[in-house]
């Protein structure tokens, strides 16, 4: 028989061990059982950053304060210098494994450049907000303005 798919019924796993950090991809049948982590996802303020780069955060409801690695974050972790920031800290067995900042961040803008009309006519330009990020913004965005940036890839996407 020509054609014929071998693999059928597997599905590629990549797992992390919450513990170690360790990263593995397993293959695993349909009817496998995987038991999955028992993870607990918490809404918590930013404090503030220490001098060794740690991130302090509070639980807004409970005050419990927690020491997180800004490595946790990703790429997020760009942000965490902002102020009045909400995150979202997933901890297992009581130690936090992973943080989130929001996808879209309202922030203030501390210095827009003029804008130069280019060839094509954009003049998109680069501004730098709070914490020295660079985000490509319209001609309209001046200093001191509030706009919406998406954190994932710190663009633009709307005047707050």
């Amino acid at each position: 028989m020509h054609g014929q798919a071998r693999a059928s019924g597997f599905v590629l796993l990549d797992m992390v061990d919450l513990a170690s950090g360790a990263r593995t991809s397993q293959k695993c049948r349909l009817d496998e059982q995987i038991e999955v982590a028992d993870v607990e996802d918490r809404e918590m303020q930013v404090l503030y950053l220490d001098e060794a780069g740690n991130v302090h955060v509070m639980d807004g409801t409970t005050y419990e304060q927690a020491v997180v690695s800004p490595e946790l974050f990703g790429e997020g972790r760009r942000w965490l210098g902002s102020r009045d920031l909400s995150v979202t800290v997933s901890f297992f067995q009581g130690d936090p494994v992973a943080g989130r900042v929001p996808y879209k961040l309202p922030i203030k803008v501390l210095d827009a450049p003029t804008a130069v009309v280019k060839d094509d006519g954009s003049s998109a330009r680069h501004v730098v907000v709070e914490g020295g990020i660079s985000v490509m913004a319209p001609a309209f965005i001046k200093t001191g303005d509030t706009i919406v940036v998406r954190t994932e890839d710190a663009s633009y996407m709307t005047k707050a």
